[in-house]
């Protein structure tokens, strides 16, 4: 069976004379079967590479031992280390076979646990505090963490004055609490939260131990036409396009919201035994109570040391079983700001007439997302404006092999292909493989670019399709619950307008106006 090697002499890494790929565990050069070797990237997603090994019966391989390949132009591919390793003793021979799997650099931050709050701080800021104070003593560096909008700070040349306010940068979140969980998945909020504004973010480790924490085609990749793109003549794989968008909707729902109410008052009278009175709408913020016109103290439920407690979303408030029950002659009145679930719609009217133009219908494609992060009717709005410039346009998904490096998932990169239509099209890399499989010699990439939406892999979006059914709710009758239904309404505006002229006379010369450049005269 075919196989090549390398080894290395100082630092140096010198090739047999297979001149094909190789691999490092532990920074020492192992025998990697030609044709087993397969790695896959993909955007926001993890790696994994594969290969197999033929060693002395001496040589074992342990669980997250470091992993480093090569391509023969000795760009590094892939680093990792080892998840799964498997050995094979092949009948009598004195050696021994290996089956190896590797998880890529994501590793480090799968291990490591945060405790730590925030106030007031922007998405990228807090993955830089990840950086600094978690991940960097794993030997992580920054390669870009983007904030479109960093904060302004006092300095000595930003001062403070009446005129000049200096304000956190927008887009921060007022609290942030990760309680032990992982930095992986710290970093997975944290790019949620910053893809709320329109724009999808990702983070990833890369082969070379650099945290990236940016939107979506903000990398460059190397440009490719015609002359890198095989015709499947030497790896075997055509190059195809699909021309669809799997996540395509021009109308979208949200629900799971609330808004507020404006101030609501309402009063109750004691009955001698009640220590709780529910609201005609839950709580969005901490209400004002008074007993006979007596300002009282008010708590967060689960704490203790107030007279009465509220809790936000919860309608009820109550009277601490320390406090004396309200008296037929007590009244009790509460002033408080409500909430109520919200379905907030929009659509897109162009896309709308297109799709009708397309496929005989209405035209409308919906979509419903719930978040239940929504406060206010303007967020949701802002929200579903941003799903849909994202989702309501037209997709293109671009596969092709090359044997050119320096691809990797979200680069932006430019393709000129004329079978396809495609002249400097900018495309976003969904993903790569790596594979020696073809000719057991080089290593071809497999790549899969596209245009528009690109947070969801076409695998994701059928497997949701082919996912179990949830059962039907229960039927409940009699209990407290809401649902908002969307009517659609017609109105007239007539803008007006006030138009207020004043007529300014040009100065005439006298002794104290006399003509000069900056003063022009009758």
């Amino acid at each position: 069976m075919a196989k090549y090697a390398a080894r290395a002499l100082g630092g140096t890494v010198l090739y047999n004379d297979t001149q094909g790929s190789m691999a490092l565990v532990n920074y020492q050069p192992v025998n990697v079967w030609a044709g087993s070797l397969g790695i896959d990237s993909a955007v926001g997603r993890r790696s994994q590479a594969a290969f197999n090994l033929h060693t002395n019966p001496i040589v074992h391989f342990q669980q997250n031992q470091q992993v480093l390949i090569y391509d023969k132009t000795t760009y590094l591919v892939f680093s990792g280390y080892i998840q799964s390793p498997k050995e094979v003793k092949p009948g009598f021979q004195s050696s021994l076979d290996h089956s190896i799997t590797c998880a890529d650099q994501h590793f480090l931050a799968d291990k490591r646990r945060i405790a730590v709050a925030f106030a007031n701080q922007t998405p990228a800021q807090m993955a830089l505090w990840i950086q600094q104070n978690i991940l960097a003593q794993e030997g992580v560096t920054v390669g870009q963490i983007y904030d479109p909008n960093p904060a302004l700070y006092c300095s000595l040349t930003t001062l403070c004055n009446t005129s000049l306010f200096v304000l956190a940068a927008s887009g921060t979140i007022p609290s942030v609490v990760f309680a032990y969980c992982t930095a992986a998945e710290a970093l997975d909020a944290l790019v949620q939260a910053a893809s709320s504004s329109g724009v999808p973010y990702y983070w990833q480790i890369d082969q070379f131990l650099k945290l990236w924490f940016v939107p979506y085609t903000m990398i460059t990749g190397p440009s490719i036409d015609g002359t890198q793109i095989d015709d499947g003549t030497l790896s075997g794989s055509l190059p195809t396009v699909t021309r669809a968008n799997p996540v395509y909707r021009n109308t979208q729902y949200i629900v799971g919201g609330v808004a507020q109410t404006a101030l609501q008052n309402e009063t109750r009278i004691g009955d001698g035994n009640t220590q709780a009175w529910p609201m005609s709408y839950a709580l969005s913020s901490a209400p004002a109570i008074t007993v006979n016109g007596s300002a009282k103290t008010v708590g967060l439920k689960g704490s203790t040391g107030s007279q009465f407690y509220w809790a936000q979303g919860d309608a009820v408030i109550t009277q601490d079983s320390s406090q004396g029950r309200l008296a037929t002659s007590d009244t009790l009145q509460i002033t408080y700001v409500g909430q109520y679930p919200v379905v907030v719609s929009a659509n897109n009217a162009a896309q709308v007439a297109y799709e009708q133009g397309i496929d005989g219908t209405t035209g409308i494609i919906e979509e419903v997302e719930q978040d239940n992060t929504i406060t206010s009717l303007s967020g949701g709005y802002i929200e579903a404006s941003n799903l849909l410039t994202r989702y309501a346009q037209q997709g293109i998904l671009f596969q092709f092999s090359t044997l050119q490096s320096g691809f990797a998932q979200g680069q932006l990169i430019t393709v000129t292909y004329a079978p396809f239509g495609f002249y400097s099209a900018q495309m976003l890399i969904e993903s790569v493989s790596a594979s020696d499989q073809v000719d057991g010699y080089n290593i071809w990439y497999s790549v899969t670019a596209v245009q528009g939406p690109y947070d969801q892999s076409w695998e994701s979006f059928f497997s949701k399709l082919l996912a179990t059914p949830q059962p039907m709710s229960n039927i409940n009758v009699g209990v407290s619950q809401s649902v908002a239904l969307l009517q659609n309404f017609t109105a007239s505006i007539t803008p007006t307008a006030t138009l207020n002229v004043t007529v300014y006379a040009c100065p005439i010369t006298n002794t104290s106006l006399l003509c000069n450049t900056t003063v022009i005269v009758c």
